[in-house]
């Protein structure tokens, strides 16, 4: 079901028409991230990252904000959703200034949206982190950069 929800937030931001089992969630998103962050007008979804040495996908990417998804079980009651793990993967897909925030959609509670937005002294641990991470990656693997 988390899976269906994220292709259907997704969805929603590449101009697919939604089942309308999943307008409560997508409905949701779209008035947080309007409220919180003023996103709104063009965005680019599910965006596909290459770097020199590294790739992956950004979920949506709009007026100088990188967001990335998490669909999970919690509730108004929730205790920490955000870990390093979520700031590590943003500072590696941002574009350099990018604010940064990771959007949780609550798979249980439809409706329920939590943005907790990275700051700029965050960010920067986390691509220091990743950066740590990624030469542990090469010295692990034996592989060789390109650059």
């Amino acid at each position: 079901r988390a899976t269906a929800i994220h292709a259907a937030i997704q969805g929603s931001f590449s101009g697919e028409v939604i089942s309308e089992d999943y307008l409560p969630y997508t409905q949701a998103v779209g008035t947080a991230l309007l409220d919180h962050l003023l996103i709104d007008g063009s965005v680019k979804a599910e965006e596909t990252i290459l770097r020199s040495d590294y790739g992956g996908k950004r979920d949506l990417h709009c007026n100088g904000v990188t967001l990335d998804f998490k669909t999970k079980e919690f509730g108004e009651d929730h205790k920490k959703l955000a870990w390093d793990e979520h700031c590590i993967q943003l500072a590696a897909y941002r574009e350099p200034g990018d604010r940064c925030a990771n959007v949780f959609v609550s798979v249980n509670n439809p409706g329920l949206v939590v943005i907790h937005e990275w700051k700029k002294e965050e960010l920067e641990r986390g691509w220091r982190m990743f950066l740590a991470l990624k030469d542990y990656w090469y010295a692990r693997t034996g592989l060789k950069r390109d650059t």
